[in-house]
């Protein structure tokens, strides 16, 4: 079945499986979803490229981490009161991706906010992936996705339905976003298939 790999971690990166292959051009364009620039103001946070408002530098886990912080420090009341605030001694320089994690697993209702608004330009992205090419299945996979958990992928379902991205009802759209195993064994599973298949392909030449 074709799906899409979404990466959301220091980075956030995408591949298009069908067919067994990844669609790729022969120089190797595509899958660079965090490239794309989705927010073009001029003050948009710096991607690690150089380029401005590029989706990794907002949905990213160090985008959301620079969007905590900036959070942080213009609601401090706000801050003050939630679970975050309480991992991270008061202090916005000890806000980090791990007490992120734990704190909107933990429901609380601050950190999740700033999630949940830089969640919705991936969702916005893979909206487009959909209109555009007809995947209709996506699975999550990154560090900071994982760490996150279940409560990211309810969050990004939650923006598609919201944005209407495909156009389906909340159930459907539900069943198209699955989180992978929080392992390595998929990249060392994957090597191994493509050397099988490589080694193969030139024994029959």
């Amino acid at each position: 079945e074709p799906f899409c790999l979404i990466t959301v971690s220091s980075g956030i990166g995408n591949k298009v499986f069908r067919g067994g292959e990844v669609l790729l051009d022969a120089d190797g364009h595509g899958g660079e979803l965090g490239h794309w620039v989705c927010d073009p103001s001029p003050e948009a946070p710096l991607c690690d490229c150089g380029g401005r408002g590029h989706l990794g530098a907002i949905a990213s886990g160090r985008g959301v981490l620079a969007a905590v912080r900036r959070a942080a420090l213009a609601d401090p009341a706000g801050f003050a009161r939630s679970r975050l605030a309480a991992r991270c001694a008061g202090r916005v320089p000890g806000i980090d991706n791990p007490a992120i994690a734990a704190a909107v697993r933990e429901g609380d209702a601050f950190t999740t906010q700033v999630l949940r608004g830089t969640v919705t330009p991936l969702a916005q992205a893979i909206g487009a992936v959909f209109t555009s090419i007809g995947v209709c299945r996506y699975v999550v996979m990154g560090g900071f996705a994982l760490a996150v958990g279940e409560r990211y992928r309810e969050l990004l379902v939650g923006e598609l339905v919201r944005l209407g991205c495909f156009g389906l009802d909340a159930e459907a759209v539900d069943a198209m976003v699955s989180l992978g195993r929080p392992d390595d064994d998929h990249g060392l599973i994957g090597v191994g298939r493509l050397l099988a298949d490589r080694l193969a392909r030139a024994g029959a030449r």
